[in-house]
């Protein structure tokens, strides 16, 4: 015996010899209890969701990057309007990903923005 222990570990361990641990004691792969205390932790490990109100129509759209809107648009205007009005990509990530200034973006959005409006 372990000095300081009350019990022998080997005898622990040999009582616990015929237990069947994986078959009717582990809950979920990851649990070791009853269905209760299962039930518990799950409902604290669940992160609190969120309604779909609440959050942005961008950020629950996958994010698609300027390559997707290029393959997909007639012409690059076309592609930097779309993929900052429906895609959410800012004007300073079209900007760094063209490696241009983001006040040229902007003028080339514009410039998109009012040819699909029918304005010169």
């Amino acid at each position: 015996m372990i000095r300081g222990l009350a019990f022998s570990p080997a005898a622990l361990v040999a009582q616990g010899q015929d237990v069947a641990l994986w078959d009717e004691g582990l809950r979920q792969q990851m649990y070791l209890g009853d269905e209760a205390f299962v039930d518990r932790m799950q409902a604290l490990a669940a992160p609190p969701r969120k309604a779909a109100r609440d959050t942005p129509r961008t950020h629950r759209m996958p994010a698609r990057r300027l390559a997707h809107w290029l393959d997909l648009c007639a012409n690059r205007e076309e592609a930097l309007y779309r993929a900052h009005t429906e895609g959410g990509l800012t004007m300073t990530a079209l900007a760094a990903e063209l490696g241009l200034s983001v006040s040229r973006v902007s003028r080339l959005i514009a410039k998109a923005e009012a040819a699909s409006a029918g304005q010169p």
